[in-house]
């Protein structure tokens, strides 16, 4: 599991009006140079101010955009560890998937997967749930795993973790007789075998479901 530190907002603040002091200071004390731009008639330099202006402008919300979106993520899946780490599985669940629509990241994926299995685990371990109902949420549940599996392998293909976890969530699936699941779990595996095939664990995890499968021979 990966715990994230994120600053808080009042420590950016700080840090912002600080810098900005200090290269305030450093101006009045003329250690610093000044670069000075003479307006000119000419419509040429007023256009290449103009377009470079802009493109300045544009180049710098998007990257505000985009790393204030990363920020918020991490800020949120660092309350989702820590929902975890309390055992409340349920609130880390809702808080790994919000901050991967936020921002999406093969770690948010992965761990969405992780949440799953887990949710499925205690699906099935409830007696009194309605047969229509207790379906109706394991296809909801299945659906988010295998979703989150294929976003973490979109996001770094070439990352074996990834294919792991999606033929985790397939093998899950061999346990229970579901037609397809088996060959989907062992393509999932061969392809993080091609990635990492010195690694003894993607064995490991072949021969679990080889098992699940009842191909005792094969495992």
């Amino acid at each position: 599991v990966l715990f994230i530190y994120p600053p808080d907002i009042v420590s950016l603040y700080a840090a912002f009006l600080l810098t900005g002091a200090f290269v305030a200071i450093l101006g009045r004390e003329n250690l610093t140079s000044n670069l000075t731009f003479t307006w000119g008639d000419e419509r040429r330099k007023r256009f290449i101010i103009m377009v470079g202006g802009l493109a300045i402008l544009v180049l710098t919300v998007g990257g505000l955009y985009f790393f204030s979106s990363r920020f918020a993520a991490a800020a949120v899946f660092a309350r989702g560890v820590k929902a975890a780490t309390a055992g409340d599985l349920a609130r880390a669940d809702v808080l790994a998937i919000r901050a991967n629509s936020i921002s999406s990241s093969e770690l948010f994926a992965r761990s969405i997967v992780d949440l799953k299995l887990v949710a499925l685990d205690r699906l099935l371990a409830q007696e009194n749930l309605a047969p229509e109902a207790a379906q109706s949420e394991f296809n909801k549940i299945i659906q988010v795993a295998v979703s989150a599996g294929q976003q973490a392998i979109q996001e770094a293909p070439s990352n074996y973790v990834n294919w792991l976890f999606l033929g985790r969530v397939y093998e899950y699936l061999v346990n229970l007789n579901v037609e397809g699941a088996y060959q989907e779990s062992a393509r999932s595996y061969e392809e993080a075998s091609k990635l990492n095939p010195t690694n003894p664990s993607i064995f490991l995890e072949r021969a679990r479901l080889e098992i699940a499968a009842k191909n005792e021979k094969k495992a």
